[in-house]
């Protein structure tokens, strides 16, 4: 029998939405996408995959996304019509997620995407912390796995008091037939022995210009060409 799995996480924005659309295409089960970061509403098909989607009102620092009054209705009854087996949350992004974490009906897992602590002024870090770590307790309490890419997240989630039966380290996958060793040119252009690298998406939780303005600080002492 073939089961029904509900992945929720964001639509085209962020690791989390690359790792699903990863994900998905190695699951042998009937798939629904449900997001909340968008202003569409309802069934959508893209690539294959089922969509739908629950508007956002507004979002906060584009990590946590309010969605309208009644959403964690409107969710429910499509895990319900959909006759949803196993619900796969990709960290608690959206408002109407604490509707289906308190309200359990059917297993859930979540895989930890989020930062468990970030670099900003004083206060603004302390408030970011302990609400996540606030986050991931109420979490921990309703879910029956809590996965972490990082597999340093675990010796944490433990001093908070996470139950160690509930923690499993799944790090992130790579598709090989992308990206695989080989000749490379940049090498072949650039006689430096170190090449650094940054991979990721262009966005100011990144960080990259801070990362631009250190190579500029340190180029002269360590003899950085910028590419």
């Amino acid at each position: 029998m073939i089961m029904n799995i509900a992945e929720i996480t964001t639509y085209k924005e962020g690791g989390a939405y690359t790792h699903v659309k990863e994900l998905v295409k190695e699951i042998d089960a009937n798939i629904l996408i449900l997001t909340g970061n968008t202003k569409d509403f309802g069934f959508s098909e893209e690539e294959g995959n089922l969509y739908y989607h629950i508007p956002r009102v507004k979002n906060l620092w584009d990590v946590f996304f309010i969605n309208r009054p009644g959403s964690y209705q409107i969710a429910d009854k499509i895990l319900e019509e959909k006759n949803i087996d196993l619900i796969h949350f990709h960290s608690p992004l959206f408002t109407f997620s604490h509707g289906i974490l308190k309200n359990k009906k059917i297993p859930i897992i979540m895989t930890v995407h989020y930062l468990l602590d970030v670099k900003l002024n004083d206060a603004a870090s302390v408030i970011y912390n302990r609400f996540i770590k606030r986050l991931t307790l109420f979490i921990a309490k309703n879910v029956d796995k809590l996965i972490c890419v990082n597999e340093e997240y675990i010796p944490v989630f433990k001093k908070w008091g996470i139950d160690s039966d509930k923690l499993i380290h799944i790090p992130n996958g790579v598709d090989t037939k992308k990206f695989s060793p080989g000749e490379s040119k940049i090498k072949m252009n650039y006689k430096n022995n170190k090449i650094i690298l940054y991979f990721g998406r262009l966005h100011f939780q990144k960080n990259v210009d801070l990362l631009i303005s250190s190579f500029e600080l340190v180029k002269e002492k360590i003899k950085i060409e910028m590419i």
